[in-house]
C-alpha cells in the first residue's frame, strides 16, 4: 500500500536530532507535507527542504535551567511536554494524520493525543537506562553519586510514560529493545537506522583538499566523526589510537570530526567543556601537527572527508552508534569499531568492517596498522559496506516499513478521524 502524501507532525526538543533525517524522507521519498515542531535547532542545521516546515515551542520552569540538572528531569519534561501541547493548541495544525515524536526522554508528545484524538502517534525510544551501568556511567561510576542515578531512574521514567500513553512505539535496533524491561519487548518494533546512501555514493577520484587541508596521495588518513567528539563516541580512545599510528608512522594523518562541545547529560564529568581541549592540554600528542581536529563539518566537507579516508575508527561505548557510521560504511570506508553488541548491528565482521573487542587499544591498533599496510586485503570490506546499507538501510523501505502498517489499519479516508 503506497503511503499518501499527507500532513505529518513531527515533535521533538530539537531539529534536526534523530527524526530529522526521518522527516527529510517522509517529505522528499513520499511528498508528504511536514511540520517539524522543535524547542531548538542544532547549530549548522542543512537546509529545509520545500515541504519541511519548522515551528518552535517553547518552555519555561525548570526546563529553562542547564540541561544537567539530574534531581528534576521529570519536571523539565513535563515542561517540554506542555511546551509542545501549549503552542499546538494556542496555533492549531489542521489536519494531521500522524504524529512522529521523539522526546529524547522529555515526553514531549505525552498531551497530544488530547489535541489529536485517533491520530496514530509513533514515538521513537532512546534505550533504558541502567542507573549506575551502560555507557558512561561504567566508569564514571564512582564519581556520580546518587543524584545521578535518580537522573537516569527518571529518564526511564519518562519513557516508560511514554509507552503506556497509547502510542505505536519503535527502535532503531535490537540491541535498544532489549534494554527495556521485557513485558514491553513485544510492543517495541525495530526498523533499523535509515541512511541517505544516495548522496554518499564515491565518484571519480577523491578530494586532496578536506577543510582547507590537503592530503597527497601516499598519505594515508585515519579519521573518527561524530556529530559530538565526546567520550560517549569514543574520542578519548581515537586519540590515544592516533598517538600510537602518529609515533608509528610518517605515512599517516589523523582526522577528528565533531563538535568538541559536551552536550550529553550522560557525560557528567565534562559536561558544557571540550573533551578534546581536556585530553589534549593533560597529554600533548608529539605529532600533533599530522593530527587535524576539524570541529564540527557540513555534510558536504564530511561526505568529502568519508571519500578520502582509508580507515575509519568507531571506538565508542555501549550506547546506539551515530548515525556517521552508516554514512561511513555507505560511502565505502573500511571501518574499525569496537565489538559490542550495538555495532555488531551495523558491521558483520571480516564481511563489511572489522570488530576487536571492546576498549582493546592493542588489538584496535595492530589491526588498523594491518589494514594501513596492506589496504588491499581489505577492500573487499568497503565494497561489500556500501552494498550492505544499500540493501539494509534504504530509506525508502525504512519508510515504507514505518508507516505503511498504519495506513493498512486505518478508514478509507484518514482525514475524517482528524477533523475538529
Amino acid at each position: 500500500m503506497p503511503i499518501p502524501p499527507l500532513h505529518i507532525l513531527a515533535v521533538a526538543p530539537q531539529y534536526p536530532g534523530k527524526l530529522g533525517p526521518l522527516a527529510v524522507f517522509l517529505a522528499r521519498l513520499r511528498g508528504c507535507r511536514v511540520t517539524f515542531l522543535h524547542h531548538r535547532a542544532e547549530p549548522g542545521t542543512e537546509p529545509i527542504p520545500g515541504p519541511l516546515h519548522l515551528a518552535q515551542y517553547h518552555v519555561g520552569g525548570v526546563a529553562r535551567d542547564p540541561a544537567v540538572a539530574w534531581e528534576r528531569h521529570l519536571e523539565r519534561g513535563l515542561c517540554h511536554a506542555y511546551g509542545a501541547f501549549e503552542r499546538l493548541r494556542d496555533q492549531p495544525l489542521r489536519p494531521v494524520d500522524l504524529i512522529l515524536g521523539h522526546s529524547d526522554s522529555l515526553g514531549s508528545t505525552l498531551f497530544l493525543a488530547d489535541l489529536f484524538p485517533g491520530v496514530p502517534i509513533l514515538q521513537r525510544m532512546d534505550p533504558f537506562l541502567r542507573p549506575c551501568g551502560q555507557d558512561l556511567a561504567d566508569e564514571d561510576r564512582e564519581p556520580l553519586g546518587l543524584e545521578y542515578s535518580l537522573w537516569r531512574r527518571s529518564a526511564n521514567a519518562m519513557n516508560l510514560l511514554e509507552l503506556e500513553n497509547g502510542v505505536r512505539p519503535w527502535v532503531a535496533s535490537a540491541w535498544t529493545r532489549s534494554t527495556y524491561p521485557d513485558e514491553y519487548h513485544a510492543s517495541l518494533s525495530v526498523h533499523p537506522e535509515p541512511v541517505d546512501h544516495r548522496r554518499l555514493r564515491r565518484a571519480g577520484p577523491p578530494h586532496r583538499t578536506i577543510a582547507g587541508r590537503t592530503l597527497e596521495p601516499p598519505t594515508r588518513l585515519v579519521t573518527f566523526a561524530a556529530g559530538s567528539a565526546d567520550r560517549l563516541r569514543g574520542v578519548d580512545h581515537f586519540l590515544k589510537l592516533a598517538e600510537r599510528l602518529l609515533a608509528a608512522r610518517s605515512d599517516v594523518v589523523c582526522a577528528l570530526a565533531g563538535d568538541p562541545m559536551v552536550v550529553r547529560g550522560l557525560d557528567i564529568r565534562d559536561y558544557g567543556q571540550s573533551t578534546l581541549e581536556r585530553l589534549l592540554a593533560t597529554s600533548p600528542i608529539a605529532h600533533h601537527d599530522r593530527l587535524w581536529c576539524l570541529g564540527r563539518l557540513d555534510p558536504e566537507t564530511r561526505r568529502a572527508l568519508l571519500h578520502r579516508t582509508n580507515l575509519y575508527v568507531a571506538p565508542g561505548r555501549l550506547a546506539e552508534p551515530t548515525r556517521i557510521l552508516g554514512e561511513a560504511l555507505a560511502a565505502g570506508c573500511v571501518a574499525l569499531a569496537w565489538d559490542l553488541e550495538p555495532l555488531r548491528e551495523w558491521i558483520t565482521p571480516n564481511v563489511n568492517g572489522l570488530l576487536v573487542p571492546a576498549y582493546d587499544l592493542t588489538a584496535l591498533f595492530d589491526l588498523a596498522q594491518a589494514v594501513l599496510d596492506h589496504p588491499a586485503d581489505y577492500a573487499h570490506l568497503a565494497q561489500t559496506a556500501a552494498e550492505s546499507i544499500v540493501t539494509q538501510r534504504d530509506p525508502g523501505t525504512f519508510v515504507d516499513s514505518l508507516i505503511e502498517p498504519i495506513w493498512a489499519q486505518a478508514p478509507t479516508n484518514p482525514r475524517s478521524r482528524t477533523a475538529v
